[in-house]
């Protein structure tokens, strides 16, 4: 009877916004490990701590705040870059009261009872300081922010917090260093050196999130070419495109054109969950053979589609969203 009376009083509980903040602002620091799993499946984490000090890591960079001043770190290129920015508050949504200055989020509604990842939650209305709407939620337990939902040109993302670490965290853990071998990035996009039309694309072995091996070789047997599309998980470009592939692939594999992604960024458990959370129906080549392929083909930005012929010429290849491009390439390919 005592159990039942006291899970009665949890789930009548409720919470506000602004009780969250005020609990928020009492923490030492947090790290938040985050995850976005709409529309594609993106690792991050978050590192902060009281008076303005935030290190936000990403598949490809790792970024630095301190009041108006962001340090950019891009570990594979050994670069980094800082400048002065305007973020109106850069931490997740409910722990905003860490950061100093205006709270980034308002509460509009009441708070009501809610799922969340198969998790029941509280929700709390809410809209950003830029006026866009999302949805707070915040675990029962213990009545800290748990993830977000938002919508943006009518596209849905959803973040979850896998994990908050309450503890007191060091300036050593907050401040960039660069490395001995790293440089200051020039300004402007990096520079591309794609791999040029009619070159010969070299010979690869590389494993697909299926953990199945390929080659150059296995890929075109018994076919007119191959298309490759070089993504990874938070790519906006990436995932946009990737509806339009999805629909192009049975098209092309009737013509007796293969198609394969290639990541060379994310783990290969991130690939898997974003490729079937796009409903990819093609197999991606992650690991050290995707990472020797894309160094070795110059792919700097993202999303490239490469088109390659029977006899592993590459037919064109370019960096961004093209559809008349490639399908000018996949025609070379037919004759």
């Amino acid at each position: 009877m005592i159990t039942i009376a006291l899970t009665a009083i949890v789930l009548q509980q409720s919470i506000t916004l602004e009780e969250i903040d005020k609990k928020v602002s009492k923490l030492p620091g947090v790290i938040v490990k985050a995850e976005m799993i709409s529309p594609s499946v993106v690792p991050m984490q978050f590192k902060f701590a009281p008076g303005g000090w935030l290190v936000a890591t990403y598949p490809t960079s790792v970024q630095y705040n301190h009041g108006d001043k962001v340090t950019t770190w891009m570990p594979d290129r050994r670069e980094y870059a800082t400048a002065k920015t305007d973020y109106p508050n850069p931490l997740p949504a409910g722990f905003s009261a860490l950061w100093p200055g205006p709270i980034s989020i308002v509460q509009t509604g009441p708070t009501t009872n809610a799922k969340f990842e198969r998790k029941d939650c509280f929700v709390l209305p809410c809209k950003t300081t830029d006026g866009q709407e999302l949805q707070l939620f915040v675990d029962r337990a213990t009545l800290l922010p748990y993830g977000t939902r938002a919508v943006a040109n009518k596209t849905t993302y959803e973040m979850v917090y896998r994990s908050i670490e309450i503890r007191k965290i060091p300036m050593s853990e907050l401040e960039f260093v660069p490395p001995s071998d790293a440089r200051v990035a020039k300004p402007g996009p990096p520079i591309v050196n794609l791999i040029r039309t009619g070159s010969k694309l070299g010979s690869f072995t590389a494993l697909d999130n299926f953990g199945k091996k390929h080659t150059l070789t296995s890929l075109l047997k018994n076919r007119k070419g191959l298309v490759l599309n070089f993504w990874f998980s938070s790519c906006t470009g990436c995932v946009a495109e990737m509806p339009y592939l999805v629909k192009l692939h049975p098209q092309l594999a009737k013509q007796g054109i293969g198609m394969v992604g290639v990541n060379a960024i994310d783990a290969p458990s991130i690939v898997g969950r974003s490729a079937k959370k796009n409903s990819l129906p093609y197999p991606t080549l992650v690991g050290t053979g995707s990472k020797v392929l894309t160094k070795t083909t110059g792919v700097l930005g993202y999303p490239v589609t490469m088109i390659v012929d029977r006899n592993q010429k590459v037919v064109d290849a370019f960096t961004g969203f093209d559809a008349d491009r490639l399908t000018k390439a996949v025609e070379i390919l037919k004759k």
